[in-house]
């Protein structure tokens, strides 16, 4: 029963996604949410709290799809090649078509105002998060050689989670692949005078 009841919960969460994604949080009423979820009012809120936890969760549930394979990709032995690789994953996943207009994290940044404070905070924290995937595979290719040490790891994960970022906008504004295209291509030039490992050097020539 346990099981049928999550499939349920993950199928809710996804259909209040779409029309999060589709009319925006202030936008989206409780009766759009209840349509959509196919779930009553009372059964909604006794699930999910009110509209606000309710879009948490959606961000919850979007990164818990989202980020293995971003992390995947981070996670290949070559630094140059781990960098293109999630910025590629963060690209293909703008333009799927099931993602709607743009990055999720994006949208909802544009609606954390005061009035939604625990909002602010989870995207925040996701953001946080980004960074520190980043700065942990920056340290990582400095003890393994393939960063030089003078590299601020620190700069570097902040302006490529920035550049994922752009592309979320990017992506709710024209969604034109080929801006991601000369955004990823620009961020990894601004990478290739720290490469140090003849490796990751002839991978990025």
């Amino acid at each position: 029963m346990v099981g049928v009841k999550q499939f349920d919960i993950n199928e809710a969460l996804d259909r209040a996604m779409a029309v999060f994604w589709d009319l925006g949080y202030e936008a989206t009423s409780v009766d759009d949410l209840t349509k959509a979820t196919r779930v009553s009012r009372s059964s909604l809120y006794n699930t999910f709290g009110n509209k606000e936890d309710l879009f948490i969760l959606v961000i919850d549930h979007y990164l818990e799809k989202s980020r293995p394979a971003f992390q995947a990709a981070l996670d290949h032995a070559d630094l140059y090649a781990a960098v293109l690789g999630a910025l590629t994953v963060l690209k293909d996943r703008l333009m799927e078509k099931s993602s709607k207009a743009g990055c999720l994290l994006v949208l909802a940044a544009e609606n954390s105002e005061s009035r939604a404070p625990g909002i602010k905070r989870r995207v925040a924290r996701a953001f946080a998060d980004e960074d520190r995937a980043f700065y942990a595979r920056f340290r990582q290719a400095q003890v393994d050689g393939q960063l030089a040490a003078a590299a601020d790891a620190q700069v570097l994960a902040r302006f490529f989670s920035a550049q994922g970022r752009a592309m979320g906008i990017n992506a709710r504004i024209s969604g034109d692949p080929s801006v991601h295209d000369d955004v990823i291509k620009m961020s990894l030039e601004a990478l290739r005078p720290y490469l140090q490992s003849p490796l990751t050097k002839s991978a990025s020539a």
